[in-house]
């Protein structure tokens, strides 16, 4: 769970960890904990740099006997349908902890980061980008030498959807970016059939946030024939009706119907996502790009028609 708090200069926004992490020693004593986690994203030559900031606030503030912490090891995976998707282990920052005691501290922030290369920062992208982002960390605080040693604890941190994007936009990585629909006016006989069209595309950008391509693209299949089943006359007829609108240069229009024609007839040619049972053809198992193809070529013909 996650809670804003006020935005900074470094990354994000500070995100209050519910359930903070213990920083204790091997004999049992709890002398902090990191009750705060913020994010940043620098690019480099090769990718980009992962940098993780730690608020460790001091529980033996006071304290002559408190140790003092030299850093923390942080090790971050990315929590996905009860699986941990390791991210790596974050290396100290140079200026990211000076030797602090905590007895004098009230609160120690500890910088640690991750170099991503490009292709490997893709595939992050693509396979968080849908839904808040839940990390798992583990952290371990090394303390003097002289000092017992630190214990490893773990905790999980959500980052929102709408920070963690943020986040991916400094890496230079294009935007999803779906495409604007124009409406009939509402005192058009076809504004409640594009209305409902339109529904079924908001329907798809839904299943796609939820990896569920297939659906996606069904939804993308019902707008079509929710527009299609609104016009009158025969199915040929149907859509040199929709294109009725276009005026100017004729070959505008042939234009265009020749565009809309060639979607119609492809969707007839292809097989139905379902699969069918008379055949034994299975249902289809399409990818990400595939339903992202549907919902922009959908999208874009609805809005022009």
């Amino acid at each position: 769970m996650w809670e804003r708090q006020g935005k900074d200069s470094f990354g994000v926004h500070m995100i209050q960890i519910e359930r903070p992490i213990a920083v204790s020693d091997v004999h049992g004593r709890t002398w902090g904990e990191v009750n705060k986690f913020d994010l940043d994203l620098q690019p480099t030559l090769f990718g980009s740099r992962l940098i993780c900031r730690l608020q460790i606030s001091s529980s033996c503030y006071g304290s002559q006997t408190a140790p003092t912490l030299r850093g923390m090891e942080v090790e971050a995976s990315i929590f996905r349908d009860n699986n941990h998707l390791l991210l790596g282990k974050l290396v100290p920052s140079i200026c990211g902890l000076p030797a602090s005691p905590l007895g004098k501290l009230r609160t120690v922030t500890a910088e640690n980061y991750l170099s991503i290369a490009k292709s490997d920062l893709l595939l992050l992208a693509e396979g968080s980008w849908g839904k808040d982002v839940s990390l798992a960390l583990r952290v371990c605080p090394h303390f003097l030498e002289a000092e017992p040693a630190g214990v490893e604890s773990t905790g999980f941190v959500k980052v929102p959807r709408s920070d963690w994007l943020s986040l991916m936009g400094k890496s230079g990585l294009a935007r999803f970016e779906f495409v604007v629909i124009r409406t009939p006016v509402s005192t058009s006989h076809l504004y409640l059939p594009f209305s409902a069209a339109i529904d079924k595309i908001r329907e798809a950008e839904t299943e796609y946030s939820k990896g569920n391509w297939n659906s996606a693209a069904g939804a993308c299949r019902d707008a079509w024939n929710t527009v299609l089943s609104a016009v009158p006359g025969k199915k040929e007829e149907r859509i040199e009706t929709l294109l009725g609108h276009l005026n100017g240069d004729p070959r505008r229009k042939k234009f265009a119907a020749a565009l809309t024609r060639g979607l119609h007839d492809i969707l007839n040619a292809a097989k139905h996502l379902e699969g069918d049972q008379k055949d034994g053809t299975p249902p289809a198992d399409l990818k990400p790009e595939d339903a992202l193809l549907c919902i922009h070529w959908y999208a874009a013909i609805i809005g022009y028609l």
